[in-house]
């Protein structure tokens, strides 16, 4: 279902889910999601599960030393929200202005764990690298088939999506090295966030409709050649260099990433080494 003959992007359902849409675009979306059972599925699946969340942080508290806190169902209520059109079952709020929801909490966890780590020295905190590819795992989990195949984007469409989320992330990957990917179909560009940083994320489908994101983000770190690993039960290849730390990620085969994330360095270490000469 599209919204005035567009695509209605995950960010605007976790907008809508925030309650931060303005009032006429929030309307638009509740129409599209009454005519679209698909569109239904797809905002559920974006939905926080917040007894989970509860729960895993809960688990945490015990760890730290002197606890004085209470937990999440000892704590007394806030004022409820008032925001207009807001819908009930909302995820968790937004940060810094991109779409988080499901992944503030899996932030929030992740924060509660590093923070008891330091206190109590009994558990390593996760690297900032280590945070932003989880993070985007757990993002990944929710792509179906369906939040991609509805997508029929013109070239026009797709190149003019790419330049704005390039020069937002500030590094030029060029509409060619994301056509050219083997055995991986380009569908949508879109810009996302961790922590202060724009995390750009391509979205790719396979032979078999099945999702698969290449993700950027800009890094300290130095360069790192490429890295074949599993994150929460993905496929996954990344590595870094000039810069970025790039991320390769599905529920496909690990050959098939591996032959991606080839193509996709190669492009860019030949897109590099041209601006710079």
């Amino acid at each position: 279902m599209t919204m005035d003959s567009r695509p209605i992007a995950d960010e605007e359902l976790v907008a809508y889910l925030d309650g931060e849409l303005p009032q006429e675009q929030a309307e638009a979306v509740q129409q599209a999601l009454r005519d679209d059972p698909a569109l239904r599925a797809r905002l559920d699946a974006l939905r926080i599960d917040t007894d989970a969340v509860k729960s895993a942080f809960d688990n945490l508290l015990p760890l730290a030393p002197g606890r004085a806190q209470p937990t999440l169902e000892e704590r007394p209520p806030g004022p409820p929200d008032r925001s207009p059109g807001r819908p009930l079952g909302r995820p968790l709020g937004r940060s810094l202005g991109r779409p988080l929801g499901r992944r503030a909490a899996i932030a929030a966890t992740l924060v509660a764990v590093a923070a008891i780590g330091f206190a109590g020295g009994r558990i390593t905190a996760p690297t900032q690298t280590e945070d932003w590819r989880m993070a985007v795992a757990e993002y990944q989990l929710l792509y179906r088939s369906e939040t991609l195949t509805h997508l029929d984007p013109s070239p026009a469409e797709l190149e003019t999506e790419r330049a704005r989320v390039v020069a937002r992330l500030g590094l030029d990957i060029a509409g060619a090295t994301l056509r050219n990917v083997s055995g991986l179909r380009y569908r949508r560009a879109q810009i996302l966030g961790y922590e202060a940083a724009p995390l750009a994320q391509f979205a790719f489908l396979d032979s078999r409709d099945r999702p698969v994101a290449f993700c950027v983000t800009p890094t300290e770190a130095g360069d790192r050649p490429l890295q074949t690993q599993t994150l929460r039960g993905l496929a996954a290849v990344s590595w870094a260099a000039d810069g970025f730390a790039f991320l390769v990620i599905g529920d496909v085969p690990q050959g098939l990433l591996d032959r991606a994330a080839r193509d996709l360095s190669a492009s860019l270490a030949r897109a590099s080494r041209t601006t710079t000469s």
